[in-house]
């Protein structure tokens, strides 16, 4: 029985036998020994329950995913089966070893790799909010210099026209919605929500706006794509810091 089918039949047995108010408690993916990492920590989580309500997705990729781990620590584990629920902003991992799909404890994480295909993968990193939404969330690091620019993969329950649930039955009135949110990062670690328009990056600097407005034209800036949001940033690190 090949990965794929073998997670398929775990996550069913999962969901099958589900009580919500169920939590059972789980060890690493591997047996640690003297050998492996420092046994400070453990892959540790509780097993995971969730049956979405809604049309849409709650994962940033359906598919399961080869990933690395980086605790808090910093052990690191490769090869891990794993998901990012966006709308629980929790780390979803199929443990092997068990048999069985937990939540990741989000004390021990610091950061993950996520493959997106074709060998290259998506950094992730564990941030502390100081504002609203307050605590910690994972953030997908665009670029990681003395500026760096952030994106959250954040999905909301919104409004929709009335429907009928196909797998679950009854009429539902809600989806799942994916949003893409900015944070550009400061050297001092001040956190700036941006959106990906020129005039979000201009307010960030309201003193220098001209200055910005000529660098970013000269480097043909329009904002279209990440590649343009990550080299704007770049610009804001050379030129303002």
């Amino acid at each position: 029985m090949n990965v794929r089918s073998k997670i398929a039949m775990s996550v069913l047995a999962v969901f099958m036998t589900a009580v919500v108010s169920a939590q059972q408690f789980y060890n690493s993916i591997k047996p640690l020994t003297t050998g492996s990492n420092t046994l400070n920590y453990k892959l540790t989580g509780n097993q995971y329950y969730f049956w979405p309500k809604f049309i849409g997705t709650v994962y940033l990729n359906e598919e399961w995913c080869h990933a690395k781990l980086e605790l808090e620590n910093g052990d690191i584990y490769e090869d891990v089966y794993m998901k990012l629920n966006t709308y629980l902003d929790e780390v979803i991992m199929y443990n092997e070893r068990v048999g069985s799909v937990i939540t990741v404890d989000k004390a021990i994480i610091h950061e993950f790799e996520m493959e997106k295909g074709y060998g290259t993968y998506n950094l992730f990193r564990k941030v502390n909010f100081d504002r609203v939404p307050k605590g910690y969330h994972y953030l997908n690091v665009l670029y990681d210099g003395s500026v760096k620019l952030y994106l959250w993969h954040k999905t909301e329950v919104v409004k929709t026209s009335l429907y009928k649930d196909e797998i679950h039955g009854g009429m539902r009135d809600s989806e799942y919605k994916q949003v893409f949110i900015y944070y550009v990062v400061f050297p001092d670690g001040s956190m700036n929500k941006v959106a990906a328009r020129r005039r979000s990056f201009l307010q960030l600097f309201p003193e220098k706006k001209r200055t910005l407005k000529r660098l970013f034209r000269r480097n043909r800036i329009h904002f279209y794509t990440t590649e343009e949001l990550i080299q704007a940033t770049k610009i804001i690190e050379e030129e303002m810091f």
